[in-house]
């Protein structure tokens, strides 16, 4: 098997169920975050690092089988080196590749954001049930800053 299209089809059809898989898990986790349901986060978390493990190890293999049927080429060339052969195959399949790797690099930067947001929330309620306060953002009615002497530990630490 010296043809490079015929011996990458195959193996973009495997990348593309395994970024699907990963886009459909990321989809998950999003639910996950707005729900706050922990248990099922972590579940989630142990499935999307095992199988970006695996994505990226089958995307190492893609570079190992075209170098064995001489094609030697860098990351940065390869969108180029796809749209130079003559396979409409193999254009579609990339194409849907990289837009589920798009929207998987999107949807992970939103569940990001979403974490970001519920940490910080978290921060705050914990900061006021220790008695140290945000007082930064916090007036009283005549306009001067709280300070956390003005505020009792719930905690009783």
């Amino acid at each position: 098997m010296n043809d490079p299209v015929t011996a990458l089809l195959d193996h973009l059809t495997v990348e593309l169920a395994l970024a699907e898989k990963l886009f459909s898990i990321l989809e998950n986790e999003e639910k996950s975050l707005i729900n706050n349901d922990l248990n099922q986060l972590e579940l989630i978390t142990t499935e999307k690092t095992q199988l970006i493990s695996e994505y990226l190890l089958t995307r190492d293999t893609r570079w190992k089988k075209l170098s064995s049927v001489g094609v030697n080429i860098k990351e940065g060339e390869f969108d180029k080196w796809i749209l130079s052969q003559k396979n409409e195959s193999l254009h579609g399949i990339w194409s849907k590749l990289s837009q589920v790797l798009t929207d998987s690099q999107q949807i992970n930067r939103t569940n990001g954001l979403i974490i970001h947001q519920l940490s910080s929330k978290n921060q705050r309620a914990l900061a006021i049930l220790l008695g140290q306060s945000d007082s930064d953002g916090l007036y009283g009615s005549s306009g001067q800053s709280l300070s956390s002497s003005n505020f009792n530990k719930i905690t009783g630490f």
